[in-house]
């Protein structure tokens, strides 16, 4: 392949009752479900009769709806430029339970996605409050690094966007240490997960960060590398992807639910 991300990037169950994952694909430019017994399709493909760009990451609610991002990244050549853009944005959108389920009954990809935010160049990973009444979204834009939260209304729709932590200090001050001027090993904001406290873990520059509910960095576990993605373990540890490594440190919170 000629792109940079050609592969599937974020995962989440079906539900809690089967194996069957849906998986964003850079590639395919689709949210896809993928069945246990191996067989594959498509849930979403489209807005508004464009290709999406390339979908990074999904979170289900507690409702059953599916939120995912979708930033032009899967769409980036490896010589940095940029091929079959057919949307005007990056989006945050959603997919409601109803759709979503006759998407993965029918093995048709879905014309019911929304579109709930179109403002951010770079959206990438998504995280809920503890108690599901907040929605946040990464922004992995170098000139503007930051986590946004949007409050979710009964409905699933989210609303009220604003900066929850800026980054951008921060990245400054990360590259100035690594007195290098692309910046190869500070990191961006990526993935994130939120704890029981409702503290969220985010990777960001100079690895990842720990932001308290009211937006304060109140902790950050150091890596010489960047950091793409975190999880929480259901043995009391913290499993971090970073590059072409997979670490994991002991931790004394939890995670605000565990899907079984």
């Amino acid at each position: 392949s000629t792109l940079k991300e050609p592969g599937s990037n974020g995962l989440v169950r079906r539900d809690s009752t089967s194996l069957d994952l849906l998986a964003c694909q850079h590639g395919e430019r689709a949210i896809s479900l993928l069945r246990e017994n191996g067989t594959r399709s498509a849930v979403a493909t489209h807005f508004n009769h464009s290709r999406l760009n390339s979908p990074n990451d999904l979170i289900m609610s507690p409702d059953g709806h599916l939120y995912f991002t979708d930033p032009p990244y899967g769409l980036i050549t490896k010589s940095n430029g940029a091929v079959g853009q057919e949307l005007p944005h990056s989006g945050v959108y959603m997919i409601r339970k109803e759709y979503l389920q006759i998407a993965m009954e029918s093995g048709e990809a879905t014309d019911q996605v929304w579109l709930m935010d179109g403002t951010m160049s770079s959206p990438n990973g998504l995280a809920f409050s503890p108690d599901f009444s907040k929605l946040y979204v990464s922004h992995s834009d170098k000139s503007a690094p930051f986590l946004k939260v949007f409050d979710v209304a009964d409905n699933g729709l989210i609303k009220n966007g604003r900066v929850f932590f800026d980054a951008k200090e921060l990245y400054e001050k990360e590259c100035a240490m690594e007195n290098d001027s692309a910046c190869a090993n500070v990191g961006l904001p990526d993935g994130m997960k939120v704890d029981i406290n409702g503290n969220v873990f985010a990777t960001g520059p100079g690895g990842v960060l720990v932001i308290s509910p009211a937006g304060k960095l109140i902790g950050r576990f150091r890596l010489n590398r960047q950091v793409s993605n975190l999880a929480f373990g259901a043995d009391g540890r913290l499993y971090i992807t970073s590059k072409d490594l997979i670490v994991r440190v002991w931790i004394k919170t939890k995670p605000n639910r565990f899907v079984n």
